[in-house]
């Protein structure tokens, strides 16, 4: 059987256990990028407290691991496409335990700076890598059902780390991001011995023993093996492919609309998922009250991931992802501008800043992977992403900036929920220029 027989199959018919079983260790891996990210939101009040940093190093801090992310997205996501999805989430694992461990120990703010720039290394190149296999792992009707819920471990992982991190932060903010390392480390065997390699990788770029490994992968998927391996351009668009095609026609202009629009959107959400708690403290809260708001919205998050997958059915990926981020920018300005009083829509807000960022994080990614080829896909989203850490950096160190120059709360949400409406427009035109294409997997786009 030839290997694109294979990939239309697999891609039609149900999901196998060992194809769920690469969904649920994303889902994993990706609960504790949520939770190794976010520590330093949860910790941020109480070491301000005890290093009095102030607004701006306080967001200096914040802003630290999200451009590191960027990096991350940037300078290791092509791993993925050149030592294989499996091998770079375990290179990235090893730089978040790296981070967590560094930062649990910490002494100085420089010290904790490095941490969170080991932390956001891995954090960054990670989307790409395990992003990238539950894509090509997942049947064609549960991909995004897949993706909601490897996306949705994310904010799942802040809500248990939110509730956690309550009961640490009680013996020390250290204990927080010790519990983090402890938690990723554990994660490295279980990817090591249990973290299928996906078979584009393997019979695209052919790497050393690749027809071995992937006739391992085949067997466990109830397929025949093959006698040999396929002619590299049958797993590729040409025989030239490379790297490069990602910044090459007709790519190109997919990936500059993917990384325009990723930026808006993850200079907004980053804003208030990490201002949120300390905006609630400087509101007279107390830490646990403020963490508070950050789990209703991470459940709002769950939530979201978890009914995209129906959205999108029913209306298609590029009118749910608009309107998505639209709902998240009105939710947004809501938080900022409602009376301290009104508790209740306070909290609507933050559910529904949880619900539809991730929604929108889901129908993004969709919409970019579908538009970049096997042999570069691992390359195109960490350049996508690597746009929206530089955009989620941005936003948590503007709103540092902007809190110091004197912004109240409300006109501070309104403005930094303004990139998200522009990001809107911007995806808007991706999924469109995308509408009914058919991706390296074999599976089309949506149509609108």
């Amino acid at each position: 059987m030839r290997f694109d027989e294979i990939r239309a199959e697999l891609m039609e018919r149900p999901m196998s256990g060992y194809q769920i079983t690469a969904v649920a260790i994303g889902v994993l891996v990706n609960m504790m990028d949520g939770f190794d990210l976010l520590a330093i939101s949860f910790a941020g009040p109480a070491i301000d407290r005890e290093w009095i940093l102030g607004d701006e190093r306080l967001g200096l801090l914040f802003s630290a691991g999200l451009f590191a992310m960027a990096v991350g997205a940037f300078g290791l996501s092509w791993l993925a496409d050149v030592l294989g999805r499996r091998t770079a989430t375990l290179v990235n694992l090893t730089s978040m335990t790296i981070g967590m461990t560094i930062a649990a120990f910490a002494t100085s703010f420089p010290m904790l700076l490095v941490a969170r720039v080991f932390t956001g290394l891995g954090v960054g190149a990670m989307t790409a890598a395990i992003g990238s296999l539950v894509f090509e792992f997942a049947s064609k009707r549960r991909r995004e059902l897949s993706l909601g819920f490897v996306t949705g471990a994310f904010p799942f992982g802040t809500i248990v780390g939110g509730i956690v991190a309550t009961w640490l932060l009680e013996i020390g903010w250290r204990t927080v991001f010790g519990f983090g390392a402890v938690m990723t480390l554990l994660l490295i065997p279980l990817v090591y011995w249990r973290l299928p390699e996906s078979l584009d990788y393997l019979l695209g770029k052919q790497p050393h023993d690749a027809l071995r490994r992937a006739n391992r992968e085949l067997e466990r998927l109830g397929f025949e093996p093959l006698e040999a391996l396929p002619p590299k351009t049958d797993v590729v668009d040409t025989q030239d492919a490379s790297l490069l095609d990602v910044v090459r026609p007709p790519v190109l202009a997919s990936a500059v609309l993917a990384c325009l629009g990723y930026f808006g959107f993850m200079t907004s959400q980053y804003f208030i998922l990490n201002w949120m708690p300390a905006l609630m403290v400087d509101a007279g809260y107390t830490d646990a009250g403020a963490i508070s708001f950050s789990i209703i919205t991470n459940i709002g998050a769950v939530l979201g991931c978890a009914v995209v997958g129906v959205f999108t059915a029913r209306w298609g990926v590029r009118v749910v992802t608009v309107s998505m981020l639209l709902i998240m920018a009105a939710a947004i300005a809501a938080f900022g501008t409602l009376p301290l009083d009104a508790v209740q829509l306070i909290r609507t807000s933050s559910f529904f800043i949880g619900f539809a960022a991730f929604a929108t994080a889901v129908g993004i990614f969709s919409i970019m992977a579908s538009g970049f080829p096997a042999h570069v896909r691992g390359t195109g989203i960490g350049l996508s992403l690597t746009a929206g850490r530089l955009g989620s950096a941005f936003g948590a160190y503007l709103g540092g900036v902007l809190l110091a120059l004197g912004l109240a709360r409300p006109e501070l949400c309104v403005v930094l929920a303004l990139p998200a409406v522009a990001a809107a427009g911007v995806i808007a035109v991706l999924a469109r220029r995308n509408a009914g294409t058919i991706d390296a997997v074999g599976a089309p786009l949506p149509a609108e």
